[in-house]
């Protein structure tokens, strides 16, 4: 194809359209954390997982082939397949099927694809590579999680489930850290019980980002969120975050970054980081809040956090 535009009348195509979903949002794919959420289906689903209305971005593995859209405005029902007489680790993609690129199995279009795992005593996820030559159809596919299955198991167990998004952000549960009352649950959930010292947030309070590094091991993080410390003139509170699982290995111990804001004024701010030398794959990208005196729920708020991890191509 030689130079094509929308600017010629009745000459776009739908190839038009993904090229320049690719030029707008370019990247390994979006699937953010209100989109698509994966929950065990109601009992008398049985072994199923409830997936929740969404929108995604996939990109194309093919030279301008552009990026898919995909959306829907109601829950679905996956059946799952049965345990194994040993564990296994399943991965669920959300594929687009386009026979225009190659063979498919169905209709064109999006749906959902579980991947079962091998079963085995301590099961792993599948690679890229198993899916790729496995599972995936012609078109373009995007993780959306992995789902450990046990033996003997009726339905699927929340705690079991992982998600494998490409780039997504996270924010505190209702849009809201802390609201500071004496006996708060979430206080004591994620206030370190020492001062001057970092505290991951609990998942049931702000969960973390599971973001797939892509292969230039670059990743642009943002955290922002506001705060107050009165319990004394030169209190702060701070938020940072750190890097969990294999895939931090190349940057060896540095895995605490930048802290947002301290101090004892009411005060919204932000911090970039532009993270190199990761090794491509699955990593977590955990908040965590950080004090210099006080413990005291009267003392300290946070509010309104959000915490944003993109590829960097």
């Amino acid at each position: 194809m030689a130079l094509s535009s929308w600017a010629v009348p009745g000459e776009s195509s739908i190839l038009d359209a993904r090229n320049l979903t690719e030029a707008l949002r370019p990247g390994a794919g979006t699937l953010r954390e209100e989109d698509f959420a994966l929950t065990p289906a109601p009992v008398e689903a049985g072994h199923a997982a409830a997936i929740t209305p969404g929108r995604a971005l996939i990109p194309g593995e093919t030279f301008r082939q552009g990026t898919y859209f995909v959306w829907s405005d109601a829950t679905d029902t996956v059946p799952w397949p049965a345990p194994d007489a040993l564990p296994r680790i399943d991965t669920l993609i959300l594929q687009e099927r386009d026979d225009s690129y190659g063979v498919t199995q169905g209709p064109n279009g999006p749906v959902w694809k579980i991947c079962p795992g091998a079963p085995a005593s301590s099961p792993v996820p599948l690679s890229d590579a198993a899916i790729r030559a496995g599972h995936a159809e012609a078109g373009a596919w995007l993780y959306a999680y992995d789902v450990r299955v046990d033996p003997g198991q009726t339905r699927l167990v929340a705690g079991n489930i992982t998600r494998r998004f490409t780039s997504i952000s996270s924010r505190p549960k209702q849009g809201k850290l802390l609201v500071s009352t004496a006996t708060s649950t979430a206080f004591r959930n994620w206030l370190a019980t020492n001062t001057a010292t970092r505290k991951a947030f609990t998942t049931a309070y702000w969960p973390p980002v599971s973001f797939v590094v892509p292969y230039t091991g670059e990743v642009k993080v943002t955290i922002t969120g506001r705060g107050f410390n009165t319990y004394s003139t030169n209190s702060g509170v701070g938020l940072c975050y750190h890097l969990a699982g294999a895939n931090t290995s190349a940057i060896g111990a540095y895995t605490d970054y930048e802290f947002l804001k301290r101090g004892h004024l009411n005060e919204t701010a932000s911090v970039v980081n532009w993270i190199t030398g990761l090794n491509p794959g699955l990593t977590q990208f955990i908040p965590n809040v950080w004090v210099t005196g006080g413990t005291s729920s009267a003392d300290i708020n946070l509010h309104a956090g959000t915490l944003i991890v993109e590829p960097v191509l």
